[in-house]
């Protein structure tokens, strides 16, 4: 491998579309491969393109929205029957562990039969992991922020959602999941940052490029854009190249590779 990729399985925001699949990116660090978020139908994707079961090194889902970790099951499906040798620690709020592990029950993907071990962790604000040779950082953002002042009285979730800093060497590319603002980013952009990714469905796009232009990011690509995104897209780049020369915003769709 060697080489250092964004793979886009899945761009879309919320709301189920024809043309894209929802949201999941298979991150390449030299010889680190992570899987950010498990969006339907990432396992048809990754076996589409030719990804062998045991290449990916492990999972990092940012909060339990179903368009961000819709496809989790099927993916340990597919390394269960594709004969994944090697064990696979999946990193994801504490609140979805456990009915992780009573959905994989009842679909009757049995401890028993994933013969590689798949291991599930619980994030911590500020936590540091370690995977392979590359360190990931973990922060919690605001995303969930509103619907827990609206439902914590009845449902007594965590409401949790992590932004992401993977680094490597001195390769580092920060991940959005999903946010309440871009400035939920600052704690993970304090350093220079490789590679932004950012989701554009839950603000404007004059908010995240203002804000993104305080920070020393060498490259920004777009992701899980929202429908107004989408049908103003050239008014959109217009708004990305007041903040940015025209090649440095880059903005994502289903099947895009992006090296850096």
């Amino acid at each position: 491998m060697g080489s250092n990729q964004l793979f886009f399985l899945g761009t879309s925001d919320g709301v189920s579309s024809p043309n894209r699949a929802h949201a999941s990116i298979l991150l390449t660090l030299d010889d680190t491969v992570l899987l950010l978020d498990c969006g339907e139908p990432c396992s048809h994707t990754l076996v589409k393109h030719g990804t062998p079961a045991d290449l990916i090194d492990a999972i990092l889902i940012s909060h339990m929205h179903s368009d961000h970790v819709g496809g989790f099951p099927m993916v340990i499906q597919w390394f269960w029957l594709a004969g994944r040798a090697r064990k696979l620690p999946v990193y994801m709020p504490k609140e979805g562990i456990d009915p992780f592990k009573r959905l994989l029950r009842a679909t009757y993907l049995f401890d028993e039969l994933l013969k590689f071990g798949l291991q599930m962790h619980p994030l911590h604000q500020g936590q540091e992991i370690r995977i392979g040779k590359a360190r990931v950082e973990a922060r919690l953002n605001h995303h969930l922020a509103g619907l827990k002042n609206s439902f914590y009285s009845r449902y007594r979730n965590r409401f949790e959602s992590f932004s992401y800093r993977v680094t490597r060497g001195g390769v580092s590319v920060v991940y959005s999941g999903d946010l309440a603002a871009p400035g939920d980013l600052a704690p993970l952009l304090k350093q220079r940052t490789t590679v932004l990714v950012v989701e554009l469905a839950h603000f404007e796009p004059e908010t995240l490029f203002r804000t993104a232009a305080e920070f020393e990011i060498d490259r920004i690509v777009i992701t899980h854009l929202g429908g107004h995104v989408q049908s103003a897209l050239p008014r959109t780049k217009k708004i990305a190249e007041k903040y940015f020369p025209k090649k440095k915003v880059v903005f994502a769709q289903d099947g895009m590779t992006v090296e850096f």
